[in-house]
């Protein structure tokens, strides 16, 4: 998640080196196209992209100033959060990481 939310240099160097998974992004140019897309759309997904298993959803939460300060996130095993829950899921997150932001002072 953060490093959608991080100057372009740095981005680039904060992704892990190596993934496992079955789906992973390998190729740091395209591990970077992807995290700057999570910060379009206010939520990052993962489904079995560092190890076989796993799906994940996470959104920003935001301080006054606009920063990234946390992160909310919602995991559990593909059988669980399949392909076609994430989109509901992905929206449910990123609303709930919203709520915190504003609770926190963002958008005032």
């Amino acid at each position: 998640m953060y490093p959608a939310h991080m100057p372009p240099r740095c981005a680039r160097t904060a992704s892990p080196a190596r993934s496992s998974g079955s789906r992973s992004t390998r190729s740091p140019s395209r591990r970077y196209c992807a995290a700057a897309g999570a910060g379009e759309q206010g939520y990052a997904t993962t489904l079995e992209e560092l190890e076989p298993g796993p799906a994940a959803v996470a959104a920003p939460v935001r301080s006054h100033d606009g920063t990234v300060v946390a992160a909310i996130s919602v995991s559990g095993p593909v059988y669980r959060l399949t392909a076609d829950r994430l989109p509901r899921l992905s929206s449910r997150t990123a609303k709930a990481a919203a709520d915190l932001s504003r609770r926190l002072g963002y958008g005032f």
